[in-house]
């Protein structure tokens, strides 16, 4: 039975905080206002994610790390013989029952499980997709206030309100459902808010990428009622576009916005290639491209940049599709899907899904299928299409060179990859092996390693078979860092290639040209005075202006207004932020700057939890 010589009080940090906006209006509850109103000062952070953010969990803690010894077959490729049978240690774990909602490192937790620090064990710690980001952001924002240490104490560990909306729209391929889907929860979000603020609950926000949109649609809900009831908003490389506090009309319009906060800090970078474009001239090019996500942000920005195709952020929204749809067979039969269900009255052909690649082939067609009677607008289109297709001619070595200057492993080139798969026991001719011609272009041009490529054709054969599958899209990226992707090719390739490469990327031309060109054409023809063609059917006809999170505010009254009153501010992280998302998982700079000189420094918040 418990007495005074045995019971003891345990701290317990309080549950993660996770309201769903996907479905319904959620509030706190009872025990968790009591947990925000129990800070010296009463208040709350809540976070809100950006677009394509898929639902993910926490993953769980480990009670146990071993390892086994199992015989495994190594195999090279579906089609190959056996090579080997031998035996190798294989790393697992057993997990709890229990969430791991704290941010987990390899080197703590080596110190009650020895040996996972150095381990091979491909696991996720520290959850997956918008959890990952929940969990993330949580532990940089404690870091940063200089008062916490991971795996230390957890006393004052602040919990932040974390935010899931539909910025994955269904079908994949409409990105301004996900426009659409950031204004209803917005709107929706405001009953959370007047809950705070009823409670008398100090209110920061941060908003990364497009969930700025719901972050503005808040803003302006909050703002026709209540004055300066929020005390910061950080908008964090804002996903819209950069008028926001002035437009006075339209869908982007948000007049009472600015009426709701009490400080307003937009924090945007030109490094980010995902909202705009890359800058030139910059003497640390390289340090920069190197920092960047490899497939999802520099190569596409080294492409779009090369051919004057804006930003993927800028494109998404002139088109209403995300650009990385048009490198995929899925992607490309939802858009063509979409174009038909948007278009009943048109003449366009339900079963014929190469149509969507006409627009990018035959400029005169097109004309006369969508009816362009404007004799100067056709010319428009002759001239900006004759233009592009000669930038699209000089893409591969423009790239290639841009991609050896910064040391990086990429190749373009016209092979045809998708004839590269042929029978182990074929020999045959560089004529009867399409697959040769790749593997000249790779010998010239394999700059990274300085070596040659296998002589042997029949090895070369398998190699490219498995390295390219007839199905390959736009980019096949191998990366060495994972053992099972690289085991059915390394017996053949690792000899020739550098210690620490970890990406062999093939642009192949005769596939990228198709798509770019039909993101151009499509670019055109929603251009189009009184266009009648429509990409979806809740197609939203604007113009957009640059991303905000990409060029900071447009020189005008309304701005300067809101700058003069200290409400509105503007932080350049040009010099230290160089990926769209790189606040998640902050570099020392960014972290130095950013989050402690900024969001938690002497302009940012005035509370922020426990934390003094």
């Amino acid at each position: 039975k418990p007495d005074k010589k045995h019971t003891f009080d345990v701290k317990a940090l309080f549950p993660h905080i996770i309201l769903d906006y996907r479905n319904g209006k959620p509030e706190l509850s009872s025990e968790q206002l009591k947990y925000f109103k129990n800070n010296k000062t009463p208040n709350a952070t809540i976070f809100i994610h950006g677009y394509n953010v898929t639902p993910g969990e926490y993953n769980k803690h480990i009670e146990k790390f071993y390892q086994e010894t199992e015989e495994v077959t190594a195999m090279v490729g579906a089609w190959a013989p056996v090579l080997t049978k031998k035996p190798i240690t294989v790393d697992k774990i057993t997990p709890t029952k229990l969430d791991a909602t704290i941010y987990r490192d390899k080197k703590l937790l080596n110190s009650y499980l020895p040996g996972i620090e150095q381990s091979q064990l491909q696991f996720q710690l520290n959850g997956t997709n918008d959890h990952n980001w929940f969990l993330m952001m949580e532990d940089d924002l404690n870091r940063a206030t200089g008062q916490f240490t991971r795996g230390q104490d957890y006393s004052k560990y602040n919990r932040l309100i974390n935010i899931k909306w539909h910025g994955d729209p269904d079908p994949s391929v409409d990105y301004m459902k996900a426009v659409t889907n950031a204004q209803k929860t917005g709107q929706n979000l405001a009953v959370l808010v007047k809950q705070l603020i009823k409670h008398g609950i100090k209110i920061n926000i941060i908003a990364h990428s497009l969930g700025n949109a719901v972050l503005m649609f808040l803003l302006d809900t909050i703002g026709r009622k209540y004055s300066e009831e929020i005390d910061h908003v950080f908008m964090w490389e804002p996903a819209v576009p950069n008028n926001v506090f002035s437009n006075t009309e339209g869908f982007w319009s948000f007049p009472n916005a600015a009426k709701a906060a009490k400080k307003i800090t937009v924090l945007y970078s030109q490094n980010d290639n995902i909202l705009g474009p890359i800058p030139e001239g910059q003497s640390n090019q390289s340090q920069i491209n190197a920092s960047k996500p490899f497939w999802d942000e520099l190569i596409p920005a080294q492409i779009l940049t090369s051919l004057d195709l804006d930003s993927m952020y800028e494109l998404s929204n002139w088109i209403g599709v995300p650009v990385t749809s048009f490198f995929s067979l899925n992607g490309i039969k939802q858009i063509y899907s979409q174009i038909v269900a948007a278009n009943p009255n048109s003449d366009v052909n339900p079963n014929l899904l190469n149509e969507i690649y006409e627009f990018g082939k035959d400029t005169e067609s097109l004309i006369k299928k969508l009816n362009i009677d404007d004799k100067s607008y056709q010319q428009k289109i002759y001239a900006q299409q004759q233009e592009f297709q000669n930038k699209l001619a000089q893409l591969p070595d423009r790239l290639n060179e841009q991609m050896r200057q910064n040391n990086l492993p990429v190749v373009a080139g016209s092979a045809n990859i998708k004839q590269t798969a042929t029978s182990p026991n074929t020999t045959g001719s560089d004529d009867n092996f399409p697959g040769a011609h790749l593997a000249k272009m790779l010998s010239e041009n394999f700059f990274i390693s300085g070596s040659q490529m296998p002589e042997n054709k029949d090895t070369l054969a398998h190699l490219l078979s498995d390295l390219f599958p007839s199905e390959a899209d736009w980019v096949r990226i191998v990366d060495a860092t994972d053992k099972y992707a690289i085991s059915a090719i390394r017996h053949y390739i690792e000899p020739y290639l550098i210690k620490g490469l970890k990406h062999f990327v093939y642009l192949d031309m005769a596939l990228c040209s198709h798509a770019l060109v039909a993101m151009h054409k499509i670019k055109l023809l929603l251009s189009i005075p009184n266009r009648e063609i429509k990409l979806f059917e809740n197609d939203i006809k604007y113009t957009p202006t640059p991303a905000l999170g990409y060029t900071g505010y447009p020189k005008n009254a309304v701005t300067k207004q809101l700058e003069n009153s200290k409400k509105l501010s503007f932080v350049n992280q040009t010099p230290w932020l160089w990926g769209h998302s790189e606040m998640k998982d902050p570099s020392p700079a960014v972290m130095e700057n950013v989050y402690k000189k900024v969001i938690l420094g002497d302009k940012g918040m005035e509370h922020f939890g426990q934390y003094k």
